[in-house]
């Protein structure tokens, strides 16, 4: 199957064998982000999980570049989408910046928010203050991406083996990771451990309760407090 229920003059959404690549797709732009394609952004997504068949994202830019980063027309940032993602790959040329600072304004759609979680303060700061370019190189040396390819088409090959490998695992599990990597980003050692632990025990009762998601039991109205220490559902 090599579509699915989504349309868009922004985006272009492909599935292959478990795996939807999601086309930028606005290559007469660089595919800077608008404010449409934030909201196309949300359709896209939407048809993903909509689509059981779908285990794994790649996100990729058609043209010549991945994303220019804003739209001066609207608002939109590169850093904004690549570090909501779960894993960045980047081709020898390609450029990284927050460049908000030089425009005279204050990055607000999610890079000051995401970016402190990828890489050290330190690094945030240089990038935020200054709004200047690194390299791909720069990028991998501080962590912001996992590994630098020659060129895009080496990029897109690497990512699609990778999204195949994490396909290939166990839905559930790969699933239940996420999340209990997400949720333990402000939990103490042994909340997280505890949330890990009864996501096992709810899975291992899957016969139980058929085929509904496990993942919006946890969900659903989770409460974990600091001072407590319990779980309630």
């Amino acid at each position: 199957d090599n579509t699915t229920a989504f349309s868009s003059s922004n985006l272009a959404l492909e599935v292959n064998n478990h795996v939807a690549t999601l086309w930028l797709d606005r290559p007469d732009k660089l595919n800077a982000i608008s404010f449409e394609m934030w909201g196309d952004f949300i359709r896209a997504m939407e048809a993903v999980s909509a689509n059981d068949e779908i285990r794994a994202v790649v996100i990729a830019g058609r043209g010549k570049s991945f994303c220019v980063g804003i739209d001066l027309a609207s608002l939109g940032s590169a850093p904004d989408l690549s570090t909501a993602c779960d894993i960045r790959l980047a081709s020898e040329d390609a450029l990284f910046g927050v460049r908000e600072t030089k425009i005279g304004i204050v990055a607000d759609v999610g890079t000051l928010q995401r970016l402190p979680g990828v890489v050290s303060a330190g690094q945030v700061a240089e990038l935020a203050y200054t709004g200047k370019d690194i390299s791909a190189a720069r990028a991998e040396k501080i962590g912001l991406v996992n590994d630098v390819y020659a060129d895009a088409d080496a990029v897109y090959a690497a990512a699609l083996e990778m999204a195949g490998e994490i396909a290939a695992n166990a839905p559930l599990a790969v699933r239940g990771t996420k999340f209990v990597l997400q949720q333990g980003e402000n939990m103490t050692t042994e909340q997280s451990l505890l949330l890990n632990g009864l996501w096992t025990m709810m899975t291992s009762l899957n016969s139980e309760i058929g085929d509904r998601p496990l993942f919006s039991v946890f969900s659903a109205h989770p409460t974990l407090s600091r001072s407590e220490r319990t779980y309630t559902h």
